[in-house]
């Protein structure tokens, strides 16, 4: 009976420790990545590659895309609100993607930044471009995915913008 009782203790305490090394294998790390211009915190379910010197995040299941651009602005637009130029910066986003119908578009209250937000859908995709601007910069953020991800991944891509940092001019 003590033979019987040893060998199941032996094996719950095999399964436990399986159990724990495989929960400690898959767990989602959190990365940072920097450059002169910002900064973000992703985790491991995107990821990153570098096009054009420019961070593009994909998700390993969804396979939806973040990509995040930054743009100098020029000394006329330096001094104005967001507000006062997203009409240009919206029409060019436009031009580039003219297939994307506008479903809504806010300006994103926050403390640390201006910010607006436009979400365009095209057949089965969905796309969310935020716009930042602090002192000479604009960082614009492309989020898209199948709809039927869209949703899933948003808290995710949330998470991801809540942890960016635009460095201030040197």
């Amino acid at each position: 009976m003590k033979k019987k009782i040893f060998l199941i203790s032996i094996i719950i305490l095999i399964t436990i420790t399986a159990i724990i090394g495989i929960l400690l294998i898959n767990k989602v790390k959190v990365l940072e990545y920097e450059n002169n211009d910002y900064s973000f915190s992703y985790d491991t379910t995107w990821n990153l590659v570098l096009e054009d010197k420019e961070p593009v995040l994909t998700h390993k299941k969804s396979k939806a895309v973040i990509k995040v651009k930054t743009k100098e602005l020029t000394n006329n637009f330096i001094d104005m609100d967001l507000s006062d130029i997203i009409i240009d910066i919206t029409y060019l986003v436009e031009q580039q993607n003219p297939e994307y119908k506008l479903i809504s578009s806010q300006e994103d209250p926050s403390d640390r930044y201006d910010s607006f937000s436009f979400l365009y859908e095209y057949d089965n995709e969905q796309a969310l471009v935020y716009i930042y601007k602090k002192d000479t910069k604009l960082v614009i953020v492309y989020y898209t995915a199948d709809s039927s991800y869209y949703d899933i991944v948003l808290d995710s891509v949330d998470s991801i913008l809540g942890t960016l940092v635009i460095k201030n001019q040197v």
